[in-house]
C-alpha cells in the first residue's frame, strides 16, 4: 500500500501545474469568481474531462514503463474518456500505471527476439497493438464499469464530507504527516478524491484537510516563545516562514519528532480546523501545492476566502495553546551541530549531532550534491537553495539540486536528507555519501556541509609522476599494453591478472579513440582484478601500430563501477583538442602532461 500511495502521489505531483491552472480559471472566471466569464470558464470541462485524465494516464504509464509506455497508456485512457459521461480522473490513475506495466513486460519479453535493425519499427508496432487492444476493451467494458464506480465514489464523498466524522481524519493525517507520509496522503489519496468532488460541486473540503498549515504554525510559534538561545530562535523563525508562507510543511516535522508529545497539539489544531471548514461549508477549487497560507486563500472561492483564513488561524491558535503548555517543563535544547560530520572520524563532543555522514568512500570527491525529501519538491528544494547560496559565496564549483529520496540521480556524490529518510537514501544511492539531518532549517548544518565539501574537494586524487612514462619504445601494441599493465600493478592499482583482461578487451575491439590516443582497459567495470582506481600514461614519440592507426599516447585505465565510465568519458573529452595532443606527443616535460591530466575525473 505504501508503494501504491507513493505511485499515486508521484502521478498527481508531476501534474500539479495543470491542476492549479484549472483552479486559477475557476477562481477567476467562475460564476463566483473575481471576473466571471462564461467563455473562459468553458475551458474547465475539457481540462477536467480530457486534458487531465490524459496527462495522468501518460504520467502513470511513463513512471512505470518509460516514455513509450506512457504514450500507450494515454491512448488507452482515451478509450475510457470517450466511453463515459463523467470525468475519468481516478480511472486514469489506475489504468495508466497498469498499462505501463503491461507494456514494459511485453517489451522485456520480446526484446531478445526482435531482428537486428528492426527493433525500433517492430517495437513501435507492438506498442500500437497493445494500445489499440486495450483502448477497445476500455471503451466497451472498463469505461462503463468505472462510470458506475465514479457515481458510487461521488455519493461516498458527499456522505463523508457532510458527516460528523470528517474532523477525526486529523488523528490519522497529522501523525502521518510527521512521519513524511504527507505527500502520499495529500497527492495520493485526498487530491484525487477532492478533484472528483470539485468537478461536481465546484470546490472540495478535502483539499484543506492535509494542506492546512495552521497546526504546524501554532506549534512552531510555541517553540519560538519557549526557546531562550538566539541560534535556536533563528532556526525556528526560518521554519515558520518556510512552512507558513512557502508552504513546505516538512520543516516542522523534526520539531515534533524531537518531542513526540507535540503530536497532541497538531492533532487538536487539525481537528478544530476541519470542523470549522465543515461548519462554514468552505473548500478549495483545486489542490494547493505547496500548502502555503497564501495559496490556500487564493484557491478558495471568493465567498470562502475569509472563512478559509479563519480556519487556518483557529487551527494555529489551538495548536499553539496546547503546545505552549506542554513545552513549559520540557528540555528545549536542540541537538548541537557536530564539528565533524563524517562518522568514521572522532566526535569532539558527546552531544547528539544534528548531521551525520555515512559512506565507505572517505576520500570521495564531491561534485554533485542532491538534497532529498519524500517528494523532492518541499524541504529538499529549500535546503538545496540555502546550500547553493553558501557555495556561490565560497566560489565552490559543485552542482547542487533536489530530488525525491527514491529517485536520486545516478552519479550523485553526496545526498543530504532527513534522518528518518536515511535508509531510503542509502538504498537509492548506495555509492553516495549520505548526510542525515535533524532539520533543514538549522543554519549551523550548512556551515558543516561547507566544511565537509571543502575537505573532500581538497582530497581530490591527483596524477603523480610515477604514473607517467615518456618516450617509451616497444615493437608492438601488445608489448605497450603489457608495459602499462605492469606499471599499474607496481603502483597497486590492479593485480597481475588485469594485464590479460586488457589484452582480451583489445582483441574484442580496439581502444583507439583518435588523434593518436588509445585507452586500453579491462573487460568491464566490475573486474575483481582492480584494487583501486588509477591510470598510467605512456608516450611513444615514434608511434606504434595500433590496428589500422598509429598511436603515440596510451592511457591505461583501471576503474570500478561507474568510475571507469567517468574516467573514460573525461579523458575522451580532454583528448579532443588535436593541437594540444600533438604538443604532448612531442614534449618531454612531465609537468605539461600532469597539468593536462589534472582535469581527469578519477572518482
Amino acid at each position: 500500500m505504501n508503494k501504491l500511495g507513493r505511485l499515486f502521489s508521484t502521478i498527481i505531483f508531476q501534474n500539479i501545474a495543470a491542476i492549479i491552472a484549472i483552479g486559477i480559471i475557476k477562481s477567476l472566471f467562475g460564476a463566483y469568481g473575481w471576473f466571471p466569464n462564461e467563455e473562459i470558464y468553458s475551458l474547465v470541462d475539457p481540462m477536467y474531462n480530457l486534458l487531465l485524465p490524459l496527462l495522468i494516464g501518460y504520467t502513470g504509464g511513463r513512471v512505470i514503463g518509460g516514455k513509450k509506455a506512457g504514450v500507450v497508456a494515454a491512448i488507452v485512457v482515451l478509450g475510457l474518456i470517450v466511453s463515459s459521461p463523467v470525468s475519468m480522473l481516478i480511472g486514469a490513475m489506475i489504468i495508466g500505471p497498469l498499462v505501463g506495466w503491461i507494456s514494459k513486460k511485453v517489451e522485456d519479453i520480446t526484446n531478445d527476439y526482435l531482428p537486428i535493425g528492426l527493433e525500433l519499427l517492430i517495437g513501435n508496432v507492438i506498442g500500437a497493438m497493445i494500445a489499440v487492444t486495450f483502448m477497445i476493451v476500455s471503451f466497451y467494458y472498463i469505461g462503463p464499469s468505472f462510470t458506475n464506480v465514479v457515481y458510487l465514489i461521488n455519493r461516498f464523498i458527499e456522505s463523508v464530507g457532510s458527516s460528523g466524522w470528517l474532523p477525526l481524519l486529523a488523528f490519522i493525517i497529522e501523525p502521518g504527516k510527521v512521519f513524511f507520509l504527507n505527500n502520499i496522503m495529500n497527492h495520493g489519496i485526498l487530491s484525487p478524491i477532492g478533484m472528483q468532488q470539485a468537478k461536481e460541486l465546484g470546490k472540495s473540503i478535502f483539499f484543506l484537510v492535509e494542506s492546512n498549515p495552521g497546526p504546524g504554525l501554532g506549534m512552531l510559534v510555541a517553540y519560538l516563545l519557549r526557546f531562550s538561545q538566539k541560534k535556536d530562535k533563528n532556526a525556528v523563525k526560518a521554519a515558520i516562514g518556510i512552512q507558513a508562507i512557502g508552504g513546505i510543511h516538512e520543516v516542522y516535522f523534526p520539531y515534533v519528532l524531537m518531542k513526540p508529545i507535540l503530536l497532541l497539539p497538531v492533532i487538536a489544531g487539525g481537528t478544530c480546523g476541519i470542523a470549522f471548514f465543515q461548519f462554514t461549508n468552505v473548500g478549495l477549487v483545486t489542490t494547493p501545492s505547496p500548502g502555503s497560507i497564501f495559496l490556500l486563500v487564493v484557491l478558495a472561492p471568493k465567498m470562502d476566502m475569509f472563512f478559509v483564513f479563519g480556519g487556518i488561524l483557529i487551527s494555529a491558535a489551538v495548536s499553539f495553546s496546547i503546545a505552549f503548555f506542554l513545552l513549559k517543563n520540557v528540555d528545549l535544547t536542540l541537538p548541537q551541530a557536530n564539528e565533524n560530520m563524517t562518522e568514521n572520524q572522532p566526535m569532539k563532543n558527546k552531544e547528539k549531532p544534528s548531521a551525520s555522514a555515512e559512506s565507505s568512500f572517505t576520500n570521495k570527491t564531491i561534485g554533485k550534491i542532491i538534497f532529498a525529501c519524500d517528494a523532492g519538491m518541499g524541504s529538499s528544494a529549500t535546503g538545496a537553495a540555502l546550500l547553493k547560496r553558501r557555495a556561490k559565496e565560497a566560489n565552490l564549483q559543485v552542482t547542487i539540486n533536489h530530488a525525491a529520496v527514491d529517485e536520486i540521480p545516478k552519479g550523485t556524490d553526496m545526498v543530504v536528507t532527513h534522518k528518518n529518510l536515511k535508509q531510503r537514501a542509502h538504498k537509492a544511492a548506495p555509492n553516495s555519501i549520505v548526510v542525515a539531518l535533524d532539520t533543514f532549517t538549522d543554519m549551523n548544518v550548512y556551515d558543516e556541509l561547507m566544511i565537509t565539501i571543502k575537505s573532500h574537494m581538497e582530497e581530490k586524487p591527483v596524477i603523480k609522476e610515477e604514473q607517467l612514462m615518456l618516450d617509451c619504445k616497444v615493437s608492438s601494441k601488445v608489448e605497450a599494453i603489457k608495459m602499462i599493465g605492469k606499471r599499474m600493478e607496481e603502483l597497486g592499482f590492479v593485480t597481475s591478472d588485469y594485464i590479460d583482461e586488457m589484452l582480451k578487451r583489445e582483441s574484442l575491439m580496439s581502444t583507439y579513440i583518435g588523434n593518436g590516443v588509445a585507452l586500453p582497459h579491462g573487460l568491464n567495470s566490475k573486474s575483481t582484478k582492480i584494487i583501486t582506481p588509477g591510470i598510467v600514461i605512456a608516450q611513444f614519440q615514434e608511434g606504434i601500430q595500433y590496428d589500422h592507426e598509429i598511436a603515440y599516447i596510451l592511457i591505461g585505465i583501471a576503474g570500478a563501477g561507474d568510475q571507469q565510465v567517468r574516467i573514460l568519458s573525461s579523458i575522451a573529452t580532454l583528448v579532443d583538442n588535436k593541437d594540444e595532443i600533438q604538443f604532448l606527443i612531442n614534449t618531454r616535460e612531465k609537468g605539461k602532461f600532469l597539468s593536462f591530466l589534472s582535469k581527469v575525473e578519477m572518482m
